[in-house]
């Protein structure tokens, strides 16, 4: 039996024993009960519907992996809140209470990242950014776990997970300044700054994240400024990074260059605001409120940089009007397995149940001149004028 049917039927089976076991707690077993009851089918229900949604991924091929940490990742989810609702620590200490509610939490933004991760592992310019995430996110993911077993201290004053959370987010900039370098099928750079170009922000970054460690550790030392320059200058690299990988049309990336420089105006600008020594006060609101205006004008940019990049990938498949379709394969869902693949053209088979697909695409075109007729949104022929019926 498919595994989706299989879940369907654990989905169906636990909305069933849920209205059941609620209805005859109602009348025969205590509040506390009842309630646990209500929601051991309540996760069980979601966590099928996850699980559903999960199957959907390994039905392809580049995110088979990725799917099967999904299911996983569901599974250990839905343990820990069965834990916490049958308050398995309960006999013992609220240690083990907080241990699962710190678990729950973490697990969720390091597999989402991992599983992200997992599907553009193959694909050549995001390899080496796939593997610093996934390994942030392992390493980040230990430090949670050796935190939520031996600190009973409230989450946000524990080195442990502070020391996580740091690893996780200053590798994410490491992972975005690695995007599009030393891609196996990449063409070889056409200058020294194409080579070496990510290693400033990959220094930076480690920069920060060493600074923060030690002040985690309470080490002790003025180096706020540092800090703050190399956090900065991280974070700047890895927007350089995002805005120059886009595809963006020449016009549009003039505008993501001055998107950049108006964000490096935000950055210079907090910077000096860490100099107390060399900053008067007056001074400092001054910079504040440039800070502050170039932010906004930074972030309005970037939410335009992303439409536009949206909007150039919608089209970059589509032909121009009256020129030649252009394609070898089709994807689409084979009719019996329902399984999501690509095919070539003409015969080929279901990668999974075998079952022979034969694909014949037609171009549309005009009777009288021959113009390629796809996405017509009139009666007529732009080219001659011609009626189509």
């Amino acid at each position: 039996m498919p595994l989706r049917k299989i879940i369907l039927r654990v989905l169906l089976g636990s909305l069933a024993i849920s209205a059941i076991a609620g209805a005859t707690a109602v009348l025969f077993v205590d509040a506390d009960v009842l309630w646990q009851i209500i929601g051991t089918g309540i996760t069980t229900a979601v966590g099928s519907l996850f699980l559903l949604a999960m199957t959907r991924l390994l039905d392809k091929p580049k995110s088979h992996v990725s799917g099967l940490l999904g299911i996983c990742l569901v599974i250990l989810e839905c343990i820990l809140v069965l834990a916490l609702i049958w308050e398995v620590g309960d006999g013992y200490s609220s240690r083990v209470e907080e241990m699962f509610i710190f678990l729950f939490l973490t697990f969720p933004v390091t597999g989402a990242l991992s599983m992200i991760a997992l599907v553009f592992l193959k694909h050549p310019p995001a390899r080496w950014t796939s593997l610093a995430i996934m390994g942030s996110s392992a390493v980040a993911q230990i430090f949670f776990i050796i935190g939520a077993i031996g600190q009973v201290a409230p989450f946000r004053d524990d080195p442990w997970w502070e020391t996580g959370w740091t690893i996780l987010g200053y590798g994410i900039l490491i992972a975005i300044c690695l995007l599009g370098c030393f891609g196996k099928n990449q063409s070889p750079p056409k200058n020294a700054w194409q080579h070496w170009h990510p290693w400033p922000g990959i220094m930076t970054a480690l920069t920060g994240a060493g600074l923060a460690i030690a002040s985690i550790c309470g080490m002790k030392g003025e180096a706020v400024p540092l800090f703050a320059g190399a956090t900065i200058m991280a974070c700047l690299w890895a927007y350089s990074t995002l805005v120059l990988q886009a595809k963006l049309k020449p016009g549009q990336r003039l505008f993501g260059i001055g998107t950049i420089a108006v964000l490096s105006v935000t950055g210079l600008c907090l910077e000096l605001i860490t100099l107390d020594d060399f900053v008067s006060s007056s001074l400092k609101e001054g910079l504040a409120r440039i800070a502050a205006a170039t932010g906004i004008l930074g972030a309005c940019g970037s939410l335009a940089l992303a439409i536009m990049t949206t909007l150039n990938r919608r089209g970059q498949h589509l032909p121009a009007d009256g020129e030649s379709l252009s394609f070898s394969e089709v994807e689409l869902f084979c009719p019996h397995c329902r399984t999501r693949q690509t095919l070539p053209l003409g015969k080929a088979c279901c990668k999974k149940c075998h079952l022979p697909i034969e694909i014949n695409v037609q171009e549309p075109r005009c009777e009288e001149c021959d113009y390629l007729l796809v996405g017509l949104t009139c009666d007529s022929c732009p080219e001659c004028g011609k009626i189509i019926k």
